[in-house]
């Protein structure tokens, strides 16, 4: 079967929130405490990827196999008081573990880089469980550079957590031959 990447609809927004718990699922399990991972709602997550499709200054990509969506990423510029001119944000990325080394997770970032350049934008950020030794990994072979250490709250756990910044933007934006 193939996989396409495209912008998911409103109308799909439940087909990416089940995708995303549960990529939560896959990836923080023994990492964020169980009862968390078990209690996410399903109709809250369809409401805040209800809110991120339908606006205009969001990036929403989604890997589909068929009509099944199998990894998604999420961007938008930086909000919050100390962003610095330029900068953005991977606010998700996940890829379904029934789709790892398909490049898929490298495809989303790189069309993120993209998008975020065409709008003026000089680097992008995103926080990562530090535990995810997986996502770690990853976001240094993509060229993410740790700038600080701070912890996360989720599930009544304050977890470490750390925060990558990409600058050279262009670099990150080349769609490698063998991503076509």
């Amino acid at each position: 079967m193939s996989v396409a990447l495209r912008a998911p609809s409103i109308d799909e927004a439940e087909a990416i929130a089940r995708l995303h718990i549960a990529c939560w699922r896959e990836a923080y399990a023994g990492i964020v405490p169980a009862e968390a991972l078990a209690s996410a709602d399903l109709s809250e997550r369809t409401a805040k990827w209800q809110q991120s499709i339908g606006d205009a200054d969001s990036f929403v990509l989604a890997a589909f196999e068929d009509r099944e969506p199998v990894a998604l990423v999420l961007a938008r510029a930086r909000g919050d008081a100390d962003a610095r001119d330029g900068e953005g944000e991977i606010g998700a990325l996940y890829v379904r573990a029934s789709h790892y080394r398909q490049k898929l997770g490298s495809r989303l970032m790189r069309a993120a880089a993209r998008w975020w350049l065409a709008r003026g934008g000089r680097s992008l950020r995103l926080g990562v469980l530090t535990e995810n030794s997986r996502a770690v990994a990853f976001y240094e072979r993509m060229g993410g550079r740790s700038v600080m250490t701070t912890t996360y709250a989720w599930g009544g756990a304050d977890l470490p957590h750390l925060i990558y910044t990409y600058d050279d933007l262009a670099a990150l934006a080349v769609l490698d031959a063998a991503e076509g």
